[in-house]
């Protein structure tokens, strides 16, 4: 996924047992295979990546073939 700043996208998180929930941003910066999320929507359950707990407004690096555009 080639992931333009301003775009909206969703990646997918396991919550609890066999659960899955959407997590929602905007990419803030895009290079190469990885991309920085602002995160707008954390869905309802606790989520973390790389150590950081996933809350609105926080900012996260991750690769770009995590996130796919929302519908």
């Amino acid at each position: 996924m080639v992931a333009q700043p301003g775009v909206t996208i969703c990646r997918q998180f396991t919550a609890g047992i066999g659960n899955r929930e959407w997590v929602r941003g905007t990419v803030v910066e895009a290079e190469s295979a990885k991309i920085k999320v602002r995160i707008d929507d954390p869905g309802q359950f606790s989520h973390n990546l790389d150590g950081v707990e996933i809350q609105r407004g926080v900012m996260i690096v991750d690769t770009a073939d995590s996130w796919i555009p929302c519908q």
